[in-house]
């Protein structure tokens, strides 16, 4: 472990397979609801189809992590980046061969598809976290994590691309495909580099991974601050556009060289100085970024607030994976993080699901000040956690 490098042939190829599936994911996200409502859709219907994928990912992943730990991480890897190819091949046969206004079978495809990803995602992060050697682990998830950030920033507008000039849904299906297949390619080419732990260890395992003080506590600041994510994500272009800012991409500029550049250098810090410092840190830009939010008024506000959230949200989520790979037993980390991403995507959803019906009834600005709390919730419960186990330690010691 002492002799990790990042252009390691393991750690390069997780890299390019984790950015490709991905990019497969975001060529979808911001053309899906468009197209189903072209089909015949209603927007309550698309909200479920949409949402159908986040239920079956959150709900499934730990159960996927621990298979991960169980069965090996190189396995699942391959598993969910195959499995999510060949949904996008369902994708197109459903385009070819059902009616126009047919919608109704998006909804168990939606439910595969999800499955892919709850696949996926932990096993590939606790690879990474298999391959960093503790003391570099903030690091190089720090680096693992750009994946999803430079995906991110290239793919959705590859999409939309895609179905503007082709005219054609089922054009972007064979072009996810290809980037899920070139995900498991890459996923071919890594080698184990622990040994799995075995069939019998799935159910007490996963009770045991569920248990632990530092997972419920890592769970409680994700959706903390993710929730802060999702409602910026959700509501900021309306409301942006309401206080007369219509150039509020900027924001999403600003976001994603924040989160770039805090992935690059936080992560290493948290290694030196502490996990818990940066996540603190991470909660309370992303808190301020939706209070500055809520008082909206001039331009450079929003360009801080952008840079803000970025750096809190890169601040935040590779430290806490990092907290919870450094807490855990390698044969309980896939389970552990599944758990872990799985409060990311419930934040998210909680940000524009919750914090939609504030705006709906107080108006956005009291949305994004509501939200603001989220993360100083999620400061309290650790700063407590903290003092607690602290006063605990020194009764021992008594």
């Amino acid at each position: 472990m002492n002799e990790f490098r990042f252009l390691s042939r393991n750690f390069v190829c997780n890299f390019l397979a984790s950015f490709f599936f991905f990019g497969s994911y975001y060529l979808l996200l911001p053309t899906l609801p468009h197209y189903v409502i072209e089909i015949g859709a209603s927007k309550i219907q698309t909200g479920v189809i949409i949402g159908l994928f986040t239920l079956a990912a959150v709900l499934c992943r730990p159960y996927f992590g621990k298979l991960a730990d169980a069965y090996g991480r190189r396995r699942l890897m391959l598993f969910g980046a195959g499995f999510f190819g060949i949904v996008y091949i369902v994708y197109i046969v459903y385009i070819l061969y059902c009616q126009a206004s047919e919608f109704a079978p998006l909804y168990p495809i939606r439910l595969l598809h999800g499955l892919g990803y709850a696949a996926f995602i932990p096993a590939s992060t606790a690879y990474a976290a298999d391959l960093a050697p503790a003391e570099r682990r903030g690091e190089v998830m720090g680096i693992f994590g750009i994946t999803n950030v430079f995906a991110m920033s290239i793919f959705p507008a590859i999409g939309i691309t895609i179905v503007n000039y082709t005219n054609s849904f089922s054009n972007l299906c064979v072009v996810g495909a290809l980037l899920a297949m070139s995900a498991f390619l890459m996923a071919m080419i890594v080698r184990e580099v622990r040994t799995p732990a075995g069939k019998h260890s799935v159910g007490s395992s996963m009770l045991t991974a569920a248990r632990q003080n530092v997972i419920l506590i890592a769970a409680s600041a994700m959706f903390a601050g993710t929730t802060v994510y999702g409602a910026l994500t959700a509501f900021l272009p309306v409301f942006a556009v309401e206080r007369g800012f219509a150039d509020f991409g900027l924001f999403f500029t600003m976001y994603a060289v924040g989160s770039l550049t805090s992935r690059l250098v936080l992560g290493k810090i948290s290694d030196r100085f502490g996990r818990y410092r940066i996540i603190i840190l991470g909660l309370l830009l992303l808190g301020l970024s939706s209070f500055l939010i809520a008082s909206l008024s001039q331009f450079y506000t929003l360009m801080i607030s952008g840079v803000c959230a970025g750096i809190g949200f890169g601040a935040l989520v590779p430290s806490l994976i990092a907290l919870v790979a450094d807490k855990t037993k390698p044969q309980e980390r896939g389970v552990a993080l599944g758990i872990l991403t799985s409060f990311l995507d419930l934040g998210i959803s909680a940000g524009a699901i919750v914090l939609g019906f504030v705006g709906e009834y107080w108006g956005y600005s009291t949305l994004f000040g509501v939200g603001s709390l989220f993360p100083a919730a999620g400061i309290l419960v650790i700063v407590v956690y903290l003092l607690l186990s602290t006063a605990d330690r020194k009764q021992n010691i008594a």
